[in-house]
């Protein structure tokens, strides 16, 4: 079976500020209010995208960028697992795509299209993020010229960026676009929106610049609506709308240098800390590379606090199975994490597991970030 996922999948993924983008941001700043969250395009950035796949649960993409550089512009690899429409097996995809910097500043051309023999580059064309540029545009006038660029020269891939998993077998709403589809973006608030998002474990609201518009190649236009961060710096595509396709970014992980010390605080005062940096394959106790960082970081705070031990919780949503089912994936969850700090060091002894299914929600089931949320694991000091 091909593992084009074109008709049924998405991977999101979704320069320096000048006075005037600071004045821009300054006047669009509630009075008094806080000042919204910055995500840096750095290093060991991870955007997890989620998108909404009945009767099987969220499927969830992985991008971790693993490079960036004024003059080289970014590295990023886009990771991720979806059931098959066909069968009840996975399709597993790995790319990696680097961005120009020339593109990351002025392009208007998002590249939403990824096959496994493509090349590294599109010039032309930016991915995860829109443009220094685009961000310009829309604080100056209040619209864009957006284009979407989905020439595939590989065999095998994934739709990335901007649409929505296909839940049928209707090809129409992507292949509608063409290979180079373009029109206008124009704003819908004359201001940046809060946007929720789970930024480092914690829920904030970043500002997002809220847009619509028609895309079209011929005679076949699709309505497009997206939210993309106010940031010329680093405007990612945080939640896209295709018809009624759609996918939305729900967890952002930015490195930290503080070697675990967050962690090992809230396990020092409250007895509980959550470890967001962790990552599955989809519906499954399978870690992803991504998640080596924090579970290191346990390990180290492990080793400083010989006396500690630890119960590992799993929890999940309530979509993807039943409860039961649900339980025991979280139970497989956490024997995971055990086994994964066992392996760094930490004495089996010392660690213990239990899962909890779908029956400790800290949101509501009924929205991507929600559930999003809701998929964890806990460490309970004990």
């Amino acid at each position: 079976m091909s593992h084009f996922l074109a008709t049924r999948a998405i991977v999101v993924v979704a320069v320096a500020l000048n006075a005037v983008a600071l004045n821009a941001v300054a006047l669009n700043a509630t009075a008094g209010s806080p000042p919204a969250p910055v995500v840096p395009l750095v290093t060991g950035l991870t955007v997890v995208t989620a998108v909404s796949n009945a009767p099987f649960g969220d499927y969830e993409s992985v991008k971790s960028v693993t490079g960036t550089s004024t003059n080289d512009g970014m590295t990023v690899t886009i990771t991720g697992e979806m059931p098959s429409i066909d069968s009840k097996k996975k399709e597993h995809v790995n790319v990696t795509r680097h961005v120009l910097a020339v593109d990351l500043k002025s392009s208007h051309s998002f590249k939403f299209l990824f096959t496994t023999g493509d090349p590294l580059e599109f010039s032309g064309t930016t991915a995860i993020t829109a443009s220094a540029a685009i961000i310009a545009d829309i604080r100056r006038g209040g619209k864009t010229e957006f284009a979407v660029n989905g020439e595939a020269q590989g065999i095998g891939g994934l739709v990335s960026a901007v649409f929505g998993a296909m839940t049928s077998g209707d090809k129409s709403h992507v292949l509608s676009l063409g290979p180079n589809a373009s029109g206008t973006l124009s704003v819908i608030e004359q201001q940046p929106v809060p946007f929720a998002v789970l930024l480092n474990g914690e829920r904030v609201n970043l500002q997002a610049w809220h847009l619509k518009g028609l895309l079209e190649e011929g005679d076949n236009p699709v309505s497009v609506e997206c939210w993309i961060l106010d940031d010329p710096a680093n405007p990612l595509m945080l939640r896209y709308l295709i018809d009624k396709q759609k996918l939305q970014v729900v967890r952002i992980d930015v490195p930290t240098a503080d070697n675990g010390k967050a962690i090992e605080s809230a396990l020092s005062t409250e007895k509980r800390a959550v470890l967001y940096g962790v990552y599955f394959d989809f519906n499954s106790a399978e870690l992803k590379p991504q998640s080596a960082a924090v579970l290191k970081q346990v390990a180290d705070i492990m080793q400083r606090e010989p006396s500690w031990k630890l119960r590992i919780e799993g929890h999940t949503d309530s979509v993807g199975g039943d409860a039961a089912a649900n339980k025991a994936l979280s139970a497989r969850r956490a024997e995971a994490v055990k086994a994964a700090l066992v392996e760094r060091g930490v004495p089996s002894a010392r660690l213990d597991t239990q899962g909890f299914g779908s029956a400790a929600p800290r949101e509501t089931n009924n929205t991507l970030p929600g559930r999003a949320r809701n998929r964890r694991v806990e460490l309970t000091r004990e």
